[in-house]
């Protein structure tokens, strides 16, 4: 009989964990951490500044640039829920400066940069970040014989972004950031500024793979 009694409250607590079970997860969370994101996007850069030697422009050695667009590229790897690391190369198209003064040609740049973001999940599908980057560009130039070898030099960006994701494996993103150029003339007997630097605002779309 003691035996009997013992065994009815188990019963009892295995069939209200059967009629109640755990929610499952939701449908839209992203994978944990160690997933690599793969993807791109385009952004639109403004707000933009050409530094040049004072000698070469009358306004203190800065231009003001139109506003433009940028190809980019992304691989992220999540090393844990904070921090994540990766590369954002990029391709910008149509640099040249603002105002119905400014040249009828337009130079390009191919910019290669490394991140590292700080964030975190506010919902299971949103996620909230800031990052910083620090890249390499060269500038190829509509009208090379301007000088003997196309700008290049480092550049730095901060900025934040948002990513939402539509199930496990898909995301997109938003990113607002600004960029600060360093580039020179190699191969100038001294350094020569043709530095670029954009605000800009990014869209794209990530796909996971791994785990």
């Amino acid at each position: 009989m003691r035996r009997l009694l013992w065994l009815v409250p188990v019963a009892a607590s295995g069939t209200v964990h059967a009629q109640n079970p755990a929610p499952p997860a939701s449908a839209g969370a992203a994978p944990d951490a160690g997933v690599i994101w793969l993807g791109g996007g385009l952004e639109l850069l403004s707000a933009g500044s050409l530094r040049l030697p004072p000698a070469d422009c009358g306004e203190g050695g800065r231009q003001d640039l139109a506003t433009t667009v940028a190809f980019e590229a992304a691989a992220e790897y999540q090393l844990t829920d904070l921090v994540a690391v990766g590369v954002m190369p990029r391709f910008v198209v149509g640099i040249s400066e603002s105002g119905p003064a400014g040249s009828p040609t337009s130079d390009t740049m191919l910019d290669l940069r490394v991140r590292l973001s700080l964030g975190k999940a506010v919902t299971p599908q949103l996620r909230l970040y800031g990052f910083g980057a620090l890249g390499y560009s060269i500038i190829y130039l509509a009208a090379i014989d301007m000088a003997p070898t196309n700008p290049s030099g480092w550049t730095v960006t901060v900025g934040a972004g948002a990513t939402y994701a539509f199930d496990p494996r898909t995301r997109v993103l938003g990113e607002l950031a600004y960029e600060d150029g360093f580039q020179t003339y190699d191969g100038m007997p001294t350094a020569t500024s043709f530095a670029v630097r954009y605000l800009e605002l990014a869209v794209g779309i990530e796909f996971a793979v791994g785990n």
